[in-house]
């Protein structure tokens, strides 16, 4: 009976043991982006206010975001995705498969590497590939052989008047001297539920940072070549004004 009973419990304890949950080999990162102003969404049309106190209308906001990838506690580097176009008069996020376990940093470029960007042609790529003609929307350079990083452009009004915003300005940044990586320290786990994490864009530091204030009554457009000081400015505000965090 003794026997009889030990057995008994082996066999309870084995069913026990394989009733639990296995450990999860790999889980989903949904890796967002978000423009913010003053704190709040930023709407593509609707009317903000500048770091002059003036109505300002942003009409479109794009930007370049490649190399993808997050960073394991023990160092493992994961590879998230190559290359896609932020285009933030829609919504932009993607769920990459990654292995199970504990994150600590979110790296990626702002821009088209150096490789795939100067004396390319879009027509080696599909038409809706983002690097394509038709899927790169308007963010290509034929006659610099290149393609644009970053486009933030609109409209504003010197005079102060909200009901006449005819002033345009335009920061289109590109060549390869303007791309630039950056890693951002974002505690994560992915497990069984999935984890998102947002890029957070404040365009509001766009035109004024700590060292440096954009007017746009007189710095108001760069084509990167024609204007490369501006340029410069306004990827400096534009860096700053990046951020990573957990979605809420």
């Amino acid at each position: 009976m003794k026997h009889v009973m030990m057995l008994a419990l082996a066999a309870a304890m084995i069913t026990f043991i394989g009733c639990e949950d296995p450990e999860p080999i790999e889980g989903t990162l949904r890796l967002g982006a978000k423009a913010m102003y003053d704190g709040n969404s930023m709407i593509i049309g609707d009317i903000y206010t500048d770091n002059n106190d003036r109505p300002i209308n942003i009409e479109q906001f794009r930007t370049y975001i490649s190399s993808m990838k997050a960073v394991k506690d023990d160092g493992t580097i994961v590879h998230i995705k190559a290359i896609d176009q932020i285009n933030f008069a829609e919504s932009w996020f993607f769920d990459a498969t990654l292995p199970a376990g504990d994150y600590y940093a979110i790296t990626f470029g702002i821009g088209v590497p150096e490789s795939i960007n100067a004396d390319q042609d879009p027509a080696q790529y599909p038409n809706d590939h983002v690097l394509g003609f038709t899927g790169n929307n308007g963010m290509f350079w034929s006659w610099n052989s290149g393609y644009i990083f970053t486009k933030f452009e609109g409209k504003t009004a010197l005079d102060g008047d909200e009901n006449s915003m005819t002033d345009p300005y335009a920061f289109h940044v590109g060549t390869d001297n303007f791309y630039e990586e950056f890693t951002f320290n974002v505690d994560f786990e992915i497990d069984e539920a999935r984890t998102d994490v947002d890029i957070i864009f404040n365009c509001e530091q766009f035109l004024e940072g700590t060292d440096d204030s954009i007017d746009l009554a007189t710095d108001n457009i760069t084509h990167t070549a024609d204007n490369i000081p501006l340029a410069e400015r306004f990827m400096a505000l534009f860096r700053d004004g990046i951020n990573v965090e957990l979605a809420n």
